[in-house]
């Protein structure tokens, strides 16, 4: 009998079983994330873990310089960010766990609701990871959830197939698709059970989300899930001087908002009711500006909150998706106490909420 050195044992045992080594070193930085009882800084640690993991099995690695490489692709639908910036989002913490979180439950209740089902998940805009599906599919078998993963990058496409390959983890994966999920259509009649797509910036602005919700919210059955289920964006009026006087002794739990911030309502809902009910957006309402605005004392600012599915919520300031932005400096238009404005979501040239001042 001839036997092999340790060494080509090692190498063939690794060859066999690494993908499931690696699968299995992947949730257990998932874990940690998810983990009640996790620090921050463990679920930071977590979350570039896993991005050092996905680089070493030959993904694209997102703390490289991109050179000269554009930062974006501009669409006639908004602008998708570049590869490499599309996988920074990993290392937002709480943004990842809270999208994981959201897609994993709502997996869990579709397989409660059709048991024996294997429910098909669309990821629309998948980046160079196909970051939640891969976390998702840690829990459940290829029989249980398949996934359909497309992007307009041809290099976030392979960065995935890639990636997915090595973690031995293709079986749940039904396809990968090169197209403008603007446009694209799901083959067949009966649609996905979930549509997930997390391409969008503060108060919807720039990137394509509303557009991508448009087209695929549409195509979902009945009880169908899309995610997020909700992304509002609402006015507030804000005491600047008050809100860094907040922020300076901020509390575990975050600032006490009453105390700089005056809520105006909200201007926009983006859901499944909304995208079926109309193929685009109309003029959304309209706000007063209060009495006691006072320019050198007051910001109007939109601001974001996100609920991806049930109590799974990013809410103020909480990531980069969900960060208070200006109205001034973003309109170029200048706002007055008792002004009328009447908002509109724009799709064209550059997606975001718009507005005009309205006459009394």
């Amino acid at each position: 009998m001839n036997f092999q050195p340790w060494c080509l044992l090692t190498q063939n045992f690794q060859h066999i079983c690494g993908m499931d080594i690696f699968a299995e070193e992947l949730k257990q930085f998932v874990q940690a994330l998810f983990s009640p009882t996790s620090s921050f800084a463990e679920r930071r640690n977590s979350v570039h873990d896993m991005h050092q993991l996905f680089t070493s099995l030959g993904a694209i690695n997102s703390l490289e310089e991109p050179g000269n490489l554009p930062d974006h692709l501009q669409l006639s639908s908004g602008r998708a960010i570049a590869p490499r910036q599309a996988g920074l989002c990993l290392l937002e913490p709480l943004r990842t766990r809270v999208f994981a979180e959201g897609l994993k439950d709502a997996v869990d209740d579709l397989l409660k609701q059709f048991p024996g089902k294997t429910i098909q998940v669309l990821d629309a805009g998948c980046g160079p990871y196909a970051l939640l599906p891969l976390i998702a599919a840690l829990y459940y078998h290829p029989q249980q959830v398949q996934f359909t993963v497309l992007d307009i990058f041809e290099e976030n496409l392979s960065s995935a197939k890639t990636l997915i390959n090595e973690l031995g983890m293709g079986a749940y994966f039904s396809d990968f698709i090169l197209t403008d999920a603007t446009s694209w259509q799901w083959p067949g009649n009966d649609g996905p059970d979930i549509v997930i797509s997390e391409t969008m910036n503060k108060a919807l602005e720039k990137e394509p989300q509303a557009a991508i919700t448009l087209n695929l919210a549409a195509q979902l059955p009945a009880h169908g899930i899309l995610l997020p289920q909700a992304v509002e964006v609402s006015l507030s009026k804000i005491n600047a001087a008050e809100q860094n006087k907040c922020l300076t002794r901020v509390a575990a739990q975050g600032p006490d908002r009453s105390l700089f911030e005056e809520d105006l309502g909200s201007i926009f809902i983006l859901d499944k009711a909304t995208s079926v009910a109309s193929d685009t957006l109309h003029p959304l309402c309209s706000k007063v500006i209060p009495g006691d605005y006072e320019e050198a004392v007051h910001k109007i600012q939109y601001s974001t909150a996100i609920t991806v599915y049930k109590n799974h919520r990013l809410q103020w300031s909480d990531c980069s998706l969900t960060l208070p932005l200006n109205l001034e400096p973003y309109s170029n238009k200048t706002i007055r106490a008792g002004d009328v404005l009447g908002f509109y979501y724009a799709m064209r040239p550059v997606p975001g909420i718009g507005f005009d001042k309205v006459t009394q």
